[in-house]
């Protein structure tokens, strides 16, 4: 049984500080990817314990560029997969996935280190009326083939946004965020313990999952930090300027959808 291990990193166990996720800052950094590693080795053991077999990791965080999963210490043999390899990932044969060291959307109050695809581009995505967030986007998309997110792990204003779009969905706060500079951290061991229990129930309750799909046709809103960057975006086949920072798509399904926003990110 295989199951995708879906990670970010502003989301993870005792990660408080934006010195944390960004190699540039050096020890921080590395601090960072111990902490990062402790949970998604924890949501492995809790998946294995509940008879999974094979894993895929997603290292997202920044598309993967510089690493910051550790492939060398991942608790069982797993496959890591970055960059454009994410993007082009076929979820089809996964039994589940689950989600990671996730954050919460832009604009989002109180969320710690909130942003959607790009703090610097000042991204922010609408799906049919609603804006959403990178969780929300990487459940749609395995949720195409068919695959159900059985667990969603990240701060707790992460773990709030997750209920808003789908209640079956389990999720652990791992730290209660405050602001978007300001978290306070719980015991990583305590909620890496979270991660592996939650994880290993919610693959026990395999059958009592749904699979989360948007339907089409979807109406896609990409907002921009800046006009130069809608104007380039505003370039693309079949889309309509609708504000001086914002452009509309229209997608027949979720695939054309998702290229869309993935081209203008």
């Amino acid at each position: 049984m295989k199951v995708l291990v879906f990670s970010d990193m502003e989301g993870a166990s005792g990660i408080n500080t934006y010195e944390q996720v960004i190699k540039e800052f050096g020890e921080p950094f590395e601090e960072g990817r111990r902490l990062l590693m402790g949970d998604i080795n924890a949501a492995i053991v809790g998946l294995s314990e509940a008879g999974a077999t094979d894993f895929v990791v997603a290292d997202s965080h920044r598309r993967g560029s510089p690493p910051n999963v550790v492939d060398d210490k991942l608790q069982q043999n797993a496959t890591v997969i970055r960059g454009d390899e994410i993007s082009r990932y076929d979820c089809s044969g996964l039994a589940a996935q689950v989600l990671v060291g996730f954050h919460s959307k832009a604009g989002t109050e109180n969320g710690f280190l909130s942003h959607t695809m790009s703090s610097l581009l000042g991204f922010a995505v609408r799906v049919n009326g609603r804006w959403a967030g990178e969780g929300e986007l990487e459940i749609w998309k395995a949720g195409r083939f068919g695959v159900p997110t059985i667990m969603a792990a990240g701060d707790s204003a992460l773990a709030s946004e997750i209920k808003s779009f789908f209640s079956d969905i389990p999720t652990v706060a791992v730290k209660a965020s405050e602001s978007r500079t300001q978290v306070h951290c719980l015991d990583p061991k305590d909620t890496q313990d979270e991660i592996r229990k939650t994880a290993a129930h919610a693959l026990n309750s395999l059958s009592s999952f749904k699979v989360n799909i948007v339907r089409g046709p979807i109406n896609l809103v990409i907002a921009f930090k800046s006009e130069e960057l809608t104007d380039w975006a505003g370039k693309m086949p079949r889309v309509k300027r609708i504000h001086k920072r914002a452009i509309s798509y229209q997608g027949e399904n979720w695939e054309e959808a998702r290229a869309a926003y993935h081209t203008a990110y």
